[in-house]
């Protein structure tokens, strides 16, 4: 979890041009153990963005990407972002470049 999360906060300050940590010291794993535990997770995870007011709805949410065919339709759509061509370009801030 530590590589993962070091990877992450990364690119996030890549792309924001901030340093420093981006996670809490804490970290807790709890056990899925049944259905209705995981079911709650996941109704979470997809929830998570919609409440935080980040999106407004978990379809438009991109960390998503991986939860094909999830909701009503067949496809959810996401923004990749190149990191490798974005960097060799300068790190325009427009990120379309």
């Amino acid at each position: 979890m530590g590589y993962v999360k070091a990877r992450i906060t990364e690119g996030i300050n890549l792309l924001t041009g901030k340093r420093g940590p981006l996670w809490s010291r804490r970290y807790d794993a709890q056990p899925i153990l049944d259905d209705q535990a995981s079911e709650e997770r996941l109704a979470y995870c997809l929830d998570n963005p919609v409440q935080a007011g980040l999106v407004e709805s978990a379809e438009q949410w991109p960390g998503l990407n991986c939860a094909f065919a999830m909701g009503d339709s067949d496809e959810i759509e996401f923004e990749y972002l190149d990191r490798t061509a974005w960097h060799k370009a300068g790190r325009p801030e427009d990120l379309g470049k």
